[in-house]
């Protein structure tokens, strides 16, 4: 994604692609069905980060310098009907919301007292578009976010260092990298 040639990348949970789970967030009707089926599907993604308060690349440091925390994420949802027959997906509704947070950081200051919230306290809630946006090739296919994702350290001064690169290796080919699991939703 930094490089711009991926617009998004898949928060599934990097088994059962392209499904974010596969318990609680998917359901399987057998085909056809002479009489009307409904079913209940739930999605939860709870986050918890941990944040370093010194920089991981300086082992010699002793004085925590962490200052401030940007938090800027984009999720689309969609909840879609796929005809596992034809590997036909069909899009019903589209769920979007976005994850701003920004926290200013004082470690000098009294535990309890360190960190303060600069941005808004009340988060956007999901919703639901009017109209469907596709689904990009990308998000079906992997890296997943975890895999994908980097710790990179920005001092105020300096060049931004990469302390964890990504999981995910580009020249590594996916059948070496997403292990296979037995699973009827999705065919790798």
């Amino acid at each position: 994604m930094t490089s711009g040639k991926q617009e998004m990348v898949s928060d599934c949970d990097g088994h059962h692609y392209p499904w974010y789970g596969s318990r609680n967030e998917t359901v399987i009707f057998e085909g056809p069905c002479k009489m009307y089926q409904t079913a209940t599907i739930t999605m939860n993604d709870n986050f918890h980060p941990h944040v370093t308060w010194r920089n991981p690349a300086n082992r010699h440091q002793t004085e925590p310098n962490l200052t401030h925390i940007t938090r800027d994420q984009s999720f689309y949802v969609w909840l879609v009907a796929w005809n596992m027959t034809a590997q036909k997906a069909y899009i019903l509704k589209t769920i979007r919301w976005n994850m701003k947070l920004e926290i200013d950081i004082d470690p000098k200051k009294p535990l309890g007292q360190r960190a303060k919230l600069v941005s808004n306290s009340v988060l956007k809630q999901p919703f639901v578009l009017e109209e469907n946006v596709p689904i990009p090739r990308c998000a079906l296919m992997p890296p997943n976010a975890n895999s994908a994702q980097m710790l990179v350290w920005r001092p105020r001064r300096g060049k931004p260092v990469c302390i964890i690169p990504p999981v995910w290796k580009k020249d590594v080919p996916i059948e070496k990298q997403v292990p296979k699991y037995d699973s009827k939703l999705c065919k790798i």
